[in-house]
């Protein structure tokens, strides 16, 4: 490649890279806490709470993978508040509020006041609204006072105009109008004038000829039909609702607006995500119309709370959503109070519509003739199988519906409004885990028979005859989920690889940066307790006054020890009361390839622990080292016979080059001939230049995977096998950001370890080596060591390791096998019970 072409590519490179940052700082995200717990609300009462699992047919692990769906909703961090109803067989199973009613928007100050989201706090539905509107006019329909049939000019003469004489209620009701949406770029303030809005609407002409198409109504269809039952009842349509299905219910905000004394319990919304760029800002306003921020904004103002806005402005709880769908699914009756009649929910939840793609939303669309959204075989907006369900979306991320296949209304009511973000990931493996978590017995087999036009007794014949996955309902359904997560989660790793790494996210400060080189102090943890691998740590209290200082090998990043949270080896330490520093050798590139060996100890190594020092305000402090950066422990205190080092904790660190395996032979084989070649010619290794000897990453990875080849193939059929499961992609990716983007080895450092580490094997011959003009010998090290290997190292086995006691001079050293490779061994499953907790509790004794 050309200089000129090289230079363009990286300056392409660079304008993305730009371009990604500034995305992911113009994100608008709120705070989500550590502690889920903390901001949980969970309804306990007698009359309304939750009840136990068991009495809804479920199991507690089926409840606690679906909140678990719903904690992945709000850990997007797209929601300031997260309200959650389930109800299955007629009883209320969750019944929870997560995050903040107030306080914790995206532009809320650090400090500011914040108000706990509980189940009780009252949540605009905005567009869902049309659930309640659609009842209303049913109910007029089941009272005689309106025909559905009839011209909406019938009831109001003005709206004949432009051409709209011929609409009628039922073409409102299932979105096929022709008058969709208000013009565009209306002041959404409008919406607050009722008359205004009217006019607006019966003035203008349709957008095309009604009953020919679907689309989705967002405000239009509500002022119509509310105008129309306030004309023929002389009731608003706040007093009517209030009168004839809130009332009887028992419910407390389920209506329109909220009285003055309720509005301070209302939770605000917050405009969030990613900022709105083509073609999601040109879709955004196909649906509102109008900016998407303003109607946000004036969802929290008094003005709004105080008016009636048909299609949008209903308030109510999660539980009292779930309670009305839960209504609809027992045909009109709840808790022996009817509100509507069997034949009145009957024709309001009847299919109305084929799947056809609706023109305002550009999807694939579904309705009743009440309006209400329906779900899709194997898979539509309410889950897997869900081709009867009935319900509504509101406003980017309410879900509202019922299920009569598996008994089940649902509730999910969220304060954020996002256009762009993870949002559609983490709804979708909510609808995923409800689906599964309460299947019923055989209804999965019907709602797949019905497409193919099967009868209940050919699909249970067809369902005991089959043994296999072909025909299983139940496998059917788990495996269609797994196959739709896997795509789902495969797009996202494509889009936002970053959404499955989370590795060094322990939090702490820099207090030492020189070139590459940077020094890490983590803060001690607020926790009382941490999980580790499954297995529950208590956070000491009590602090060890001698501070500990992690050294990672050159080609591995310092956050290896600081993976996902569950695998920190960082937070471990913190967990048992170790004050912890990491020393991190940066990203060296070919820029670098003259940082030599003397280098790294003399210079990195010295100054790095002379900032730990001052920052920890004491001399003495113990190493702990990984691999090479174990002999870099080792060669830095033996070299500088620096005292103040108390205790070295070694881990995989190879002393005996030769004892390497197949690697350690070819080193024994050709160290002898190349020291006589080297005498012979007069030019050896350490003659090159060293830019000929720099080792890119990209080799390194390539070198350590193939130690284990069947080993990489296993891991690439396992990923493509657990691909649907998050969990898994977490651990997996997180890892591979570490052994598949191995760092460079600068040319100048790999010359001095090939010369004498690993061809002249002067630390397993002798015990020392050279660096710069100094003598390092390892017998000069006095301070207690502890040398681990791993069971199944192949690259560092155990006679490498081992050697260690036989070449320091000290009184106090000891030798460990723990379980695992050269990789498993610090950060594999049985790390933590093992080499984390021995190491710990070894360093704690001598950290006094």
């Amino acid at each position: 490649m050309s200089d000129k072409r090289r230079g363009a590519s990286s300056r392409a490179l660079a304008r993305i890279g730009t371009a990604r940052e500034i995305a992911r700082r113009a994100a608008v995200h709120v705070r989500v806490p550590e502690d889920l717990d903390a901001v949980t609300r969970v309804d306990i009462s007698a009359s309304t709470g939750e009840v136990d699992p068991s009495e809804a047919e479920m199991s507690r692990r089926g409840v606690d993978a679906i909140w678990k769906a719903v904690q992945g909703v709000y850990e997007t961090g797209l929601h300031p508040g997260v309200f959650f109803c389930l109800r299955r067989r007629g009883k209320v199973v969750i019944n929870r509020a997560i995050g903040h009613a107030r306080g914790n928007g995206p532009k809320d100050p650090d400090g500011a006041e914040t108000v706990p989201a509980t189940p009780d706090t009252p949540v605009c539905l905005f567009s869902a609204s049309n659930a309640v509107l659609a009842m209303a006019v049913h109910h007029l329909s089941e009272t005689g006072a309106v025909n559905l049939l009839d011209p909406v000019s019938h009831y109001i003469p003005e709206f004949a105009a432009g051409g709209k004489e011929s609409i009628t209620l039922h073409g409102i009701l299932t979105h096929r109008s022709g008058v969709p949406a208000m013009p565009q770029g209306v002041d959404p303030a409008i919406l607050l004038d009722r008359e205004k809005c009217l006019s607006l609407i019966c003035r203008n002409a349709p957008f095309h000829p009604g009953g020919r198409h679907t689309a989705y109504r967002f405000l239009t269809g509500g002022f119509i039909l509310g105008e129309i039952l306030t004309r023929v009842t002389g009731m608003s349509l706040r007093d009517y609702v209030a009168e004839n299905i809130a009332g009887p219910l028992g419910m407390r905000f389920f209506n329109y607006g909220l009285a003055p004394e309720d509005q301070d319990l209302a939770a605000f919304n917050h405009r969030t995500g990613q900022p709105a760029a083509f073609p999601f800002s040109l879709y955004a306003k196909r649906i509102l119309r109008a900016r998407w921020d303003r109607l946000v904004n004036l969802s929290n103002s008094p003005a709004f709370m105080d008016a009636v806005i048909p299609s949008v402005n209903f308030f109510a709880t999660a539980r009292e959503m779930a309670a009305f769908f839960q209504l609809l699914a027992n045909q009109g009756e709840l808790d022996g109070v009817r509100v509507f009649s069997p034949l009145t929910v009957r024709r309001a939840l009847t299919v109305s519509t084929a799947m056809e793609l609706d023109r305002t939303l550009l999807l694939p669309m579904r309705y009743t003739a009440g309006g209400f959204m329906m779900g899709a075989s194997p898979v539509g907006i309410f889950g897997t199988y869900s081709r009867n369900c009935t319900g509504y979306w509101g406003f980017s991320s309410h879900l509202c519906w019922s299920d009569p296949g598996r008994d089940i209304s649902v509730s999910l009511l969220t304060t954020g409004k996002p256009i762009v973000g993870p949002l559609t990931t983490a709804m979708a493996r909510l609808l995923f885990s409800l689906s599964w978590n309460c299947r019923g017995k055989g209804h999965d087999m019907v709602s797949m028979a019905k497409p193919f036009q099967l009868g209940k007794g050919e699909a249970a014949a067809m369902a005991k005859k089959s043994r296999g996955l072909a025909y299983n309902p139940d496998r059917i359904s788990e495996f269609s989920e797994k196959v739709l997560l896997s795509l789902v989660h495969e797009g996202e790793r494509r889009m936002r690889k970053s959404v499955y790494t989370l590795s060094g996210q322990t939090p702490g400060d820099i207090i030492h940066e020189d070139g590459l080189l940077t020094v890490k102090h983590y803060h001690p943890l607020a926790e009382d307790e941490i999980t580790v691998q499954g297995m529950t740590v208590p956070v000491e209290k009590k602090r060890h006054r001698m501070p500990l200082v992690f050294i990672p090998p050159l080609m591995a990043p310092g956050f290896a020890f600081d993976l996902y949270p569950e695998r920190s080896l960082v937070r471990y330490y913190l967990a048992r009361g170790f004050d912890v520093y990491l020393v991190d050798f940066g990203k060296p590139g070919r820029e670098h390839a003259r940082v030599s060996f003397e280098h790294y100890i003399l210079v990195w190594m010295a100054d790095a622990l002379a900032a730990v020092r001052k920052d920890a305000g004491r001399k003495g402090l113990s190493l702990w080292g990984y691999c090479m950066g174990g002999l870099f422990c080792l060669l830095y205190t033996a070299v500088l016979h620096d005292q103040n080092v108390k205790n070295i904790v070694t881990v995989a660190s190879p002393v005996d080059t030769h004892q390497m395996g197949a690697a350690g032979k070819i080193f024994s084989l050709v160290g002898l001939p190349a020291r006589k070649l080297e005498k012979a010619l007069g030019v050896g290794i350490a003659d090159l230049d060293p830019r000929l000897l720099h080792i890119p990453g990209i080799l390194g990875t390539i070198g350590f995977n193939l130690t284990n080849p069947i080993g990489v193939v296993k891991s690439q059929v396992d990923l493509l096998v657990n691909l649907w499961d998050r969990k898994y992609l977490t651990g997996h990716d997180t890892l591979s950001q570490w052994i598949n983007n191995l760092l460079d080895y600068p040319g100048s450092t790999l010359q001095d370890i090939l010369v004498q580490i690993f061809l002249a094997n002067s630390l397993g011959r002798k015990g020392s080596m050279t660096i710069g003009e100094k003598e390092a010998s390892l017998s000069d090290i006095r301070c207690p060591i502890m040398a681990f290997a791993g069971t199944g190292d192949k690259i560092v086995p155990e006679r490498s390791a081992r050697m260690i006691l036989d070449r320091v001079g000290s009184k106090e050293k000891e030798f460990a096998l723990t379980p695992g490779g050269h990789i498993g061994v610090i950060i594999g499953s049985a790390a933590p019970a093992q080499l984390w907790k021995q190491s710990a509790d070894w360093l704690g004794e001598r950290s006094l």
